[in-house]
């Protein structure tokens, strides 16, 4: 009887074994092989270059009152820029 069962757990393992060795080497489905990749972004017009909120080089415009700048700003100190003049600068 343990003859019998060496045997045939041999057997069931050579099995499994070239079931695992058929699959490794097999390709990749056929979708991952067709997946493309994501194009990289060429687009460069994320700004809108006449906005009204920023100056025409593109800073924040001075301002004197919150009645000078757009909506969702405050005129206030941008202390990157100036400590002295007031800018307008998101609320």
């Amino acid at each position: 009887m343990t003859v019998r069962r060496k045997l045939g757990t041999t057997l069931l393992l050579g099995a499994l074994g070239a079931v695992v060795m058929a699959c490794a080497s097999s390709p990749p489905p056929a979708e991952q092989q067709k997946q493309e990749k994501w194009p990289e972004a060429t687009r460069t017009d994320y700004e809108h270059k006449d906005d009204p909120c920023k100056a025409k080089d593109g800073t924040s415009k001075e301002c004197s009152t919150d009645k000078d700048c757009c909506e969702g700003y405050v005129c206030g100190h941008d202390p990157e820029r100036s400590k002295v003049a007031h800018y307008c600068v998101g609320g």
